[in-house]
């Protein structure tokens, strides 16, 4: 067997522990309005082979679409859909992206290891939208547990 790396293909990877149960963090990550309050505007459809939309503001030629596709469904433990995106037409701001988003949830002592890995960013091409990304994604750990919280605080006053 040979296996060959492609070092023109990078990825983002995040990981953190979180002090919820996954069963919590699945919902932040699955749930339109709340995705929308730690990413973007969308209109996410759970399941696996769901198609689905992430809408930011328009960029050079690009429309500031998204398509998505579940391509992964297991709650509460992994989700992965395609990520595709941007203007063929643009060279480096908003160039077109064809990567896939992967979350996995472990439960773990004290709540879950949230994973992230955003793979498929291609070199050159994809050179800005990985960096610009890499920026911004340290944040969604703490953005995520912190909606974690809400939903749990909300499930305790009922």
């Amino acid at each position: 067997m040979t296996l060959a790396i492609d070092p023109a293909v990078r990825a983002i990877t995040v990981e953190e522990v979180v002090p919820h149960a996954p069963e919590i963090v699945w919902k932040v990550l699955t749930t339109p309005a709340l995705i929308q309050r730690w990413l973007m505007r969308n209109d996410f459809k759970p399941g696996l082979g769901q198609r689905f939309t992430f809408k930011d503001r328009p960029r050079g030629d690009w429309n500031g679409i998204v398509d998505c596709e579940i391509t992964t469904w297991d709650p509460p433990r992994e989700l992965a859909y395609t990520w595709v995106g941007g203007s063929s037409t643009n060279d480096r701001h908003s160039a077109a992206l064809d990567t896939v988003v992967t979350w996995t949830l472990t439960p773990v002592s004290g709540g879950t290891r949230l994973r992230m890995v955003h793979d498929g960013f291609r070199s050159p091409r994809n050179d800005l939208a990985f960096e610009e990304m890499s920026k911004g994604v340290n944040r969604v750990p703490a953005q995520v547990s912190h909606l974690a919280a809400e939903l749990a605080m909300e499930a305790n006053t009922k």
